[in-house]
């Protein structure tokens, strides 16, 4: 009886710490001032999901710029779409402090995945939003570009949680997992386990 105590205490402090170590809400993200003139640029996430960034080959506005493109991976990575009122254009929206969009359920405009490079009307910095699935559930990001150049690609890390474009600098998209404190105690829990069933065999 006492063993089967011992081992329900173990079990579940293992649980408690695992449940600890859980990821906390956080903006993760690359910089990479990509330079889409000299190729497309892609950025890779879990699950499949990617979007990749080029050059159009359109250009557009006052000055005549050269204008980016997005493609996405699959139905699961999606753009935001503007209102068809107003065209069918990847959103894009001003940059100045108290204008930076929110990307999150319910924002204006269609989610739409885009299998084919569709131009965004990047002719200033301007930022596009993004939507995609992942394991955990739906996140949304953002991407900044200026003309040809990728500037910020980010996300919120927390599922169904609405995210403020913002410059950076981001949590890194691929950081390594850190060790949690109680990893050790969780170790000992998981060894005490063994070894309480390892006597118990030989008994």
């Amino acid at each position: 009886m006492r063993l089967q105590t011992i081992r329900r205490h173990l079990a579940a402090a293992a649980t408690a710490l695992l449940a600890a170590t859980g990821a906390q809400a956080a903006v993760v993200g690359i910089e990479p001032d990509a330079d889409l003139s000299a190729g497309p640029f892609t950025v890779a996430l879990p699950g499949g999901v990617s979007y990749t960034f080029a050059d159009s080959g359109e250009r557009g506005g006052f000055f005549d710029r050269a204008l980016p493109a997005v493609r996405t991976s699959g139905p699961q990575a999606r753009v935001n779409f503007n209102v068809p009122i107003f065209g069918g254009d990847v959103a894009t929206y001003f940059t100045d402090e108290g204008r930076r969009p929110v990307s999150g359920p319910g924002v204006l405009g269609e989610w739409k995945a885009a299998p084919e490079f569709e131009t965004i009307d990047a002719q200033t910095s301007s930022y596009i939003i993004l939507e995609f699935d992942l394991a955990d559930g739906t996140h949304y990001g953002f991407a900044l570009l200026s003309g040809l150049t990728l500037f910020d690609f980010a996300y919120e890390s927390e599922p169904g949680r609405a995210v403020r474009a913002r410059p950076g600098p981001f949590e890194p998209i691929a950081a390594p997992i850190p060790l949690p404190a109680g990893l050790p105690l969780l170790a000992g829990a998981l060894g005490g386990l063994a070894l309480l069933r390892r006597r118990r065999r030989a008994a």
